[in-house]
């Protein structure tokens, strides 16, 4: 995303939403919810009674979670976004995205980067608003610091994509394969 913003795009994610409600629910700093080398670590500020949300508290003990064990910056962020507020309201996160983007056309930007979809609905609406669905292929992602039932969380599926970034080099090569990948959208883009 920060290639892609310093060549013009404006980037946005759906977790931005969510990290923000979780923040707010929990009264933790953000960055405690995006740092890379911290977000796996259970900490003890993020068991579930910490929550100030009494509705969250109530559905994590019903589904068995026990409420005062340290949880991750990951695993809260899932539990909020999936179990607790998709369940909900289905669409929430779709609505927030896509009002989101329609405040940045308004206010003239057309080259948007978001960064995390994760979900079929997600996927559909960037398809609806004429985007694209790009993987970017992190070998060391998937490391063995990640929770049993973090990884295996239904957040952490591979959708379809017309193209895949390889992000197994240095900051050179993922330049390179992103001006590549922009190329060809560009391309096919341009006989549609």
């Amino acid at each position: 995303a920060e290639l892609l913003t310093a060549s013009g795009f404006t980037a946005l994610a759906f977790a931005d939403r969510l990290r923000s409600e979780v923040a707010e629910a929990w009264r933790i700093d953000p960055r405690m919810l995006t740092d890379r080398d911290t977000k796996e670590w259970p900490v003890p500020a993020l068991a579930i009674d910490q929550c100030t949300d009494r509705e969250f508290i109530y559905v994590m003990h019903a589904a068995g979670h026990f409420g005062a064990e340290a949880r991750s910056p990951r695993w809260i962020m899932q539990r909020w976004g999936t179990e607790f507020r998709r369940a909900q309201y289905p669409g929430y996160w779709v609505g927030q995205v896509r009002r989101r983007i329609d405040e940045l056309r308004q206010s003239g930007a057309w080259r948007i980067c978001v960064t995390d979809v994760r979900f079929e609905d997600e996927a559909r609406l960037i398809n609806h608003m004429g985007g694209h669905i790009v993987q970017v292929h992190r070998p060391s992602q998937h490391s063995a610091r990640r929770e049993a039932d973090t990884a295996a969380h239904v957040s952490e599926n591979i959708l379809p994509s017309v193209g895949t970034v390889h992000n197994d080099g240095n900051l050179v090569h993922l330049a390179n394969e992103l001006q590549r990948t922009l190329e060809v959208l560009a391309a096919g883009d341009a006989t549609q």
